[in-house]
């Protein structure tokens, strides 16, 4: 899928009115950025949580962004720099270009696009349902057919059949597209269930 964006508009003091893009990091950048801060956490001696592999990239954003005030300035402001590298100013319709130390005139303003951004990258994380796999070691009887929770069903049946990527669905593959692959997937499998059959 594309990378999220955002438009956020200020509205205090000198800022009020000012309008601004934000654009998700990639996801290598973002990794990189989770990684630095964790890294420098561990560097400036604060404990780390034992299970943070285990929270996936949702954890380590979280603990980096909670960690960031904790670390020495030198080492958090050009972490706290690219956070804003999200950040673009609109200075008239259909314009957009990069920040300038003039364009936020408030520390408020400042303060809550970084909000913004984090919200940004962080959203689907808290909005995502966990998957329930039932009890472990529960036996047959905890045996049941569960749902993709993060994929719509429609791009995860053709990812599923391997019709097409999820890249592919995103770049090349538009609404019609992916509607004429669900036909072929549930046409093949109808004919297979026949043969099945006998």
């Amino acid at each position: 899928m594309a990378r999220k964006e955002a438009s956020f508009v200020a509205d205090f003091g000198r800022d009020a009115g000012k309008q601004f893009h934000i654009t998700e990091m990639s996801a290598t950048q973002a990794e990189n950025w989770a990684f630095k801060v964790v890294l420098a956490i561990g560097a400036s001696g604060i404990e780390i949580p034992d299970n943070l592999a285990a929270q996936g990239m949702a954890g380590l954003l979280a603990v980096g962004y909670l960690n960031l005030l904790k670390i020495p300035f030198e080492v958090a402001q050009p972490l706290l720099n690219e956070m804003m590298g999200c950040v673009q100013v609109v200075p008239s319709p259909n314009v957009k270009r990069p920040l300038i130390e003039d364009d936020i005139e408030e520390v408020k303003t400042r303060l809550s696009l970084r909000k913004a951004v984090w919200d940004l990258h962080m959203d689907f994380f808290f909005r995502r349902k966990q998957i329930d796999f039932g009890i472990p070691g529960a036996g047959k009887r905890n045996y049941r057919f569960i749902e993709y929770q993060a994929a719509p069903q429609t791009i995860a049946t053709v990812i599923s059949a391997r019709l097409a990527t999820l890249h592919e669905l995103d770049t090349v593959y538009g609404v019609e597209d992916l509607w004429i692959l669900l036909e072929i997937n549930a046409v093949d499998r109808h004919n297979a269930n026949l043969v099945s059959q006998g």
